[in-house]
């Protein structure tokens, strides 16, 4: 008999499974695993990389890109954000990466990003929301390229998550019988 569980508690379990994964992971399948992940889904993981040091700084770099900076540098401040626009929590993420990587947070820099340059996807992030006028810079070190190993996308993840971690997912939703109230 499965356990009857809240749609949020059984957010939180699987969100602890994509953390408890990404604890276990290497570097190249967490750079894949944010290569592919469905942005409109919770971040727990994609807050996970950006305060861990040892996540690589080409995955930083194409976070930060995939979040769309340039669209974020047309407001002014935090407060400007929350009297235009509902989601400034990405507008803290931005600033926080360009925090801790304009500081050196992130040390290893393995894989290749180029926001400048065509992607695996034809997409050149440096020009997505060219058109928005900007009220601050983007840091010069945030467009300069990360040398390093390309990595392809991964074939048989789906949205970000590799086999296994799909797996345990399928595992725990044989375990709950989830309300969805």
């Amino acid at each position: 008999m499965k356990k009857q569980i809240s749609e949020e508690a059984f957010d939180e379990i699987l969100d602890e499974l994509v953390i408890s994964y990404a604890k276990q992971a290497d570097a190249r399948e967490l750079h894949q695993m944010a290569m592919e992940w469905n942005w409109d889904d919770d971040k727990p993981f994609l807050h996970w990389l950006i305060e861990n040091p040892a996540t690589d700084r080409g995955t930083i770099l194409m976070i930060y890109w995939k979040y769309g900076p340039r669209y974020w540098k047309q407001f002014k401040d935090r407060e400007h954000v929350l009297a235009e626009d509902e989601y400034v929590e990405s507008f803290d993420i931005i600033e926080n990466i360009e925090q801790k990587y304009t500081s050196g947070f992130y040390k290893t820099g393995r894989f290749a990003f180029d926001p400048n340059e065509k992607d695996y996807d034809g997409m050149v992030w440096s020009e997505e929301y060219s058109d928005k006028p900007a009220v601050s810079e983007i840091p010069a070190v945030m467009l300069q390229k990360v040398d390093g190993e390309t990595v392809e996308p991964p074939e048989d993840f789906e949205e970000g998550l590799p086999p296994a971690l799909i797996e345990q997912m399928e595992d725990a939703y044989e375990q709950y019988d989830i309300d969805e109230d």
